[in-house]
């Protein structure tokens, strides 16, 4: 009696072990399908961790995968065991990625940046998650300008865009000259100037400056003219070609870029505040920033 009493409290014991080891194994590995797993999700975000910690370690990620020690072998093999498929993972030095799949339309990715969230974009696809990019998503550069009016100028050959709320004014007897501005007078008032020179001579843009600046050494030894003051000499790009820059001009109370683009026969000029706080000029640092969108809408007509 005693010895059969204990073989059915040992069955009970094995069924209660069977049962309880269902349960765990439903709740490691729950039914494929369905919504997004939060499960994965939490093991995703243990690589996360995994990865970093590697980084601390190593001053590097590029030892991050599912082979690197014990425990990435077990988040990985959980995770392959629960969806089918080990993560994806691209590293390099400096960077990494990774990501798996949820559903049909649904990943989950981790990368470097700090990224760790569900989207419906493929990772893996070029230029994201894809071994010579590293990002699970890119961010979405909204265009200030998109929304913002065209200037056009035929005899001169450019266009370029100011936002809504600016004006532009010209001079009949000056028509190289085009003031664009919010408003275009007043106290409180943005601006942004271009003039156009004639350019005969065919000079580059880093000439003409050159010439500029020799003529005013002339002039200043005749004292025909006040020595031109400005801090540096700067090489950029406008419009995809070289410009030549004059920055921190002193110009009556306040200090200026002044840019020298040349193209064929014409020498185009843009003038505006440097941005530094100025109590003769209303936020000349957010003028400087808009001149600067200003430019990089300007264009020369075909």
């Amino acid at each position: 009696m005693a010895t059969k009493t204990k073989i059915i409290i040992g069955t009970l014991i094995v069924i209660n072990i069977l049962i309880f080891g269902s349960l765990i194994w439903w709740i490691i590995i729950p039914p494929r399908g369905g919504q997004p797993l939060a499960r994965t999700i939490a093991d995703m975000h243990q690589m996360k961790i995994k990865a970093e910690m590697i980084y601390e370690k190593e001053k590097s990620y590029t030892s991050f995968d599912c082979g690197y020690d014990e425990d990435t072998k077990m988040l990985c093999g959980v995770i392959e065991r629960r969806v089918g498929l080990k993560p994806t993972i691209h590293r390099s030095e400096k960077e990494y990625c990774a990501y798996i799949k949820l559903s049909p339309e649904e990943y989950f990715c981790i990368d470097s940046t700090g990224f760790a969230e569900i989207t419906t974009i493929n990772p893996g696809q070029k230029n994201y998650c894809d071994g010579i990019t590293f990002v699970c998503k890119k961010e979405e550069v909204r265009d200030e300008t998109a929304d913002w009016k065209t200037y056009r100028n035929e005899e001169y050959g450019f266009e370029v865009k100011y936002p809504e709320d600016w004006e532009y004014g010209t001079d009949k007897e000056q028509p190289n000259i085009l003031w664009l501005g919010h408003p275009l007078s007043g106290k409180q008032t943005f601006s942004l100037i271009i003039i156009v020179y004639d350019n005969s001579d065919k000079l580059t843009s880093k000439q003409w400056v050159e010439k500029l600046l020799q003529e005013n050494r002339e002039k200043v030894e005749k004292k025909e003219a006040a020595p031109l003051i400005y801090q540096e000499e700067k090489e950029l790009a406008i419009a995809g070609l070289p410009a030549y820059e004059l920055y921190g001009v002193f110009v009556y109370d306040q200090s200026e870029e002044q840019i020298y683009l040349t193209k064929e026969n014409f020498v185009y000029l843009f003038r505006f505040t440097i941005a530094e706080e100025n109590l003769n000029l209303f936020n000349p640092i957010e003028n400087n920033r808009i001149a600067h969108q200003m430019l990089s809408t300007f264009k020369f007509l075909e």
